[in-house]
């Protein structure tokens, strides 16, 4: 059996230590979600992986048959690869946003408190008006239908932000029976293809680490689409990108 290689070790034991931490930061500075609850089940399986090795001195992995070793390491590799392609490519349409005039503008919906977009959101709508400034006889369609907790659609709450902030309700639509990004995006093709029967393009709007996904599932719909990231929580941030990576795996595999 092989010894433990303690810096490995010792790394997963300040993993689990800055998941703690982080689930802290999070809790505390935000609504929590039963998502948040990963990271500190994650931190304890690390932490009592790497404390038992470096107890025993000996590669738990060793003990295993050779076919079997190897093939965890392969698939560990495999997923570590994948992240870093997968984020690579998130940070990259992140900070490359579109600066052009389009067709069409899609504001992705997000949850509301009641009847008030939650910050995301607002970040979301903040972007499109700004965005509206530059080219202001683009059509806004808002995206989003009604959740559980929330007393009216999440498109006409955001209808109502962007008209306080001085657009034309005219040139908004709604869009309000999505509840998830695959549907924001079906469903606000069906209304641009009502509407038009020329070629178009769009420009989608939501947070940052949101655009790659919102861009690859606007593809696989065959929508001829760009994106213009908003604003993110810095508290949150982290949690969104990581879990960008398994939407994106998820839409990539099945959708």
């Amino acid at each position: 059996m092989k010894e433990n290689n303690k810096l490995f070790d010792y790394t997963l034991i300040f993993i689990s230590i800055f998941s703690i931490g982080y689930f802290i930061l999070v809790t505390l500075n935000s609504r929590f979600i039963t998502a948040y609850l990963a990271y500190p089940i994650f931190a304890f399986i690390c932490i009592s992986y790497g404390y038992f090795e470096l107890k025993i001195k000996i590669s738990l992995l060793s003990k295993l048959p050779l076919k079997l070793n190897y093939f965890i390491k392969i698939i560990f590799v495999i997923i570590i690869s994948l992240f870093i392609i997968i984020e690579g490519l998130i940070i990259h349409t992140r900070v490359n946003n579109h600066l052009k005039d389009s067709d069409y503008i899609i504001v992705l919906g997000s949850r509301l408190n009641g009847n008030t977009p939650s910050q995301l959101l607002k970040y979301r709508l903040d972007a499109a008006f700004t965005y509206h400034q530059s080219f202001p006889n683009t059509v806004i369609i808002v995206s989003g239908g009604q959740g559980n907790s929330e007393h009216i659609s999440e498109a006409k709450a955001m209808k109502k932000y962007l008209i306080k902030k001085g657009i034309n309700e005219d040139l908004i639509i709604e869009e309000n029976k999505s509840t998830n990004t695959n549907e924001n995006i079906i469903y606000s093709k069906k209304i641009i293809d009502s509407l038009t029967k020329d070629d178009y393009n769009v420009t989608i709007i939501t947070n940052g680490f949101h655009c790659y996904r919102s861009k690859l599932l606007a593809n696989k719909h065959n929508l001829t689409a760009y994106t213009y990231s908003a604003k993110e929580n810095l508290n949150t941030a982290l949690h969104y990108y990581i879990r960008e990576f398994f939407g994106c795996l998820k839409d990539i595999l099945l959708s």
